[in-house]
């Protein structure tokens, strides 16, 4: 399958001007990426190709630096980054995406430069999954001299941000625009963004205790409990059966929890994100996922709105900015959406939706990330969509608003670093897990696709494969799914494998 991604590699230095350039440049990464990243093929050949652009542009942001590799967000420079140019506010979705490198030292050197004694206030700029995703790596990968180097620094910034943002209530307050979500219907408040972020945190922090034989995990396991008691008693609206804000003007204000202003009592999908959190949800609460397939509510023809298209609100926000997060798609909030569909369906399942609901969301989302130009339909990812045009809004608005003339630098959002993809195909459809010392394939894809190869994952010092194929006429294996481990079959079975790793 090397061919294979070369010829989309070439296909896609073709597509684009290099206008900006980090470590690897275009030309160099055609050689580079095969040797980097885990070889897909599958018959869906839209999923196929958006997910070798995903990882090209990846790349792009692959900076280095004094401090190691940093993954940035943007390929200009902006006015509102940090150090090197990075911004805190995608880096779940960067160690994400990026574990699936071979070279682990990328994402390691990029959680190690957030966390340096410096960084902290870089870290608090924006609320982010990095405390939860960077303790998921080490756990998942066994890397136990990462986590004894990092755990001071994840225990530091964890207490920051119990001081930033923790209230009376026990609950965590933001500002929507400190979650990258500008203009949103609900606005500030108590937030199913930070506090789910904070029990993957929390829970994270336990696990990673275990692993260090460090005694703090009882008190991380207290504060997870605690959390998710009040996240389902306060931030489930029985009414409307969803996840919402309680609107808080600020940290030490009184929350609104009977949610008495009807212009921001709505249904966003953030309200999704507490099932990207195993244990949090409970199987009552599914039927929220109802919404996400109706096209009434969510389910618009360029993916996911971020905000419910029946709400007055939806996409009415009247302030002039590019930004907006009252219903126009965002890739950010699709990945985030689509993560806890996959941990859902791949732990305790569903009898609200299934796995052919989100096929349909990938392949919708693949298909989201074109650009049409000059007569063209080329691949393309930037920051947010029209739902029902699939236009780029800020890119439109940043090149065709005269008030927007030199603001920013040229094509800002192209190859926009603020979602995940790649990791959507691998953990999502194809259904591989690394935890708890196992691999486990069990593939959503099962029933919709008829065949995927995976060649190339990298878990330590061993490559495993992974291959599916519906009617056994593919790659020679029968029609059985079937996992090798460097290079020799390790094992085989009908929907799920599980093995040590």
């Amino acid at each position: 399958m090397r061919k294979l991604a070369e010829t989309y590699f070439e296909k896609f230095h073709n597509e684009h001007e290099e206008l900006y350039q980090n470590a690897i440049s275009d030309k160099e990464a055609i050689a580079w990426l095969p040797g980097q990243i885990p070889l897909f093929s599958c018959d869906d050949k839209q999923v196929e190709e958006t997910y070798y652009f995903r990882f090209w542009t990846f790349r792009k942001h692959l900076r280095t630096t004094p401090e190691g590799w940093v993954i940035t967000e943007f390929l200009p420079q902006v006015g509102w980054s940090g150090k090197y140019n990075t911004i805190a506010c995608p880096v779940g979705h960067h160690i994400t995406e990026g574990r699936w490198l071979h070279d682990k030292s990328i994402i390691k050197d990029d959680i190690r430069a957030f966390l340096q004694p410096d960084r902290l206030e870089d870290c608090l700029a924006y609320t982010n999954t990095l405390i939860p995703c960077a303790c998921a790596y080490c756990i998942d990968y066994g890397d136990k001299p990462f986590a004894e180097e990092i755990f001071a620094g994840l225990e530091q910034y964890y207490q920051a941000l119990r001081t930033r943002h923790k209230t009376k209530y026990g609950l965590y307050w933001s500002h929507d625009n400190r979650d990258g979500m500008e203009y949103s219907i609900s606005g500030d408040g108590l937030r199913p963004t930070i506090n789910s972020y904070m029990y993957g945190a929390a829970k994270g922090m336990a696990a990673l205790c275990s692993m260090l034989g460090n005694s703090k995990g009882a008190e991380y396991e207290a504060e997870a409990k605690e959390l998710r008691q009040l996240i389902r008693k306060y931030l489930w609206d029985d009414a409307d059966g969803f996840y919402k804000t309680v609107p808080m003007a600020d940290v030490t204000g009184e929350a609104d929890f009977s949610r008495t202003d009807d212009a921001r009592n709505a249904k966003e999908e953030i309200g999704f994100i507490p099932w990207c959190y195993e244990g949090l949800t409970t199987p009552e609460q599914d039927h929220a996922y109802a919404l996400l397939d109706d096209p009434a509510h969510f389910n618009a023809p360029y993916s996911i709105t971020t905000a419910d298209m029946a709400h007055k609100g939806f996409m009415t926000c009247t302030v002039r900015h590019e930004c907006l997060w009252d219903g126009p798609v965002w890739p950010y909030a699709t990945s985030q959406t689509l993560t806890g569909l996959y941990t859902l369906l791949g732990t305790r399942g569903s009898n609200v939706i299934d796995a052919q609901s989100y096929m349909k969301h990938l392949h919708t989302y693949a298909a989201s990330q074109h650009l049409y130009k000059d007569g063209r339909v080329i691949n393309w990812i930037d920051e947010n969509q029209e739902p029902f045009t699939g236009q780029w809004i800020a890119r439109d608005l940043i090149l065709l608003d005269h008030t927007y003339k030199g603001k920013f630098a040229k094509e800002r959002g192209a190859d926009y670093n603020h979602s995940t993809f790649c990791d959507l195909v691998l953990s999502g459809a194809c259904g591989i897990r690394i935890t708890d010392g196992k691999l486990t394939v069990r593939p959503l894809a099962n029933g919709t696709w008829r065949y995927f190869a995976v060649e190339g994952i990298s878990v330590g010092n061993d490559s495993y494969s992974v291959y599916f194929d519906a009617d056994g006429t593919k790659y020679g294996f029968g029609a059985q799914l079937t996992v090798m481990k460097n290079g020799t079959v390790t094992a085989r079975g009908n929907d799920t494998i599980s093995i040590s790793i």
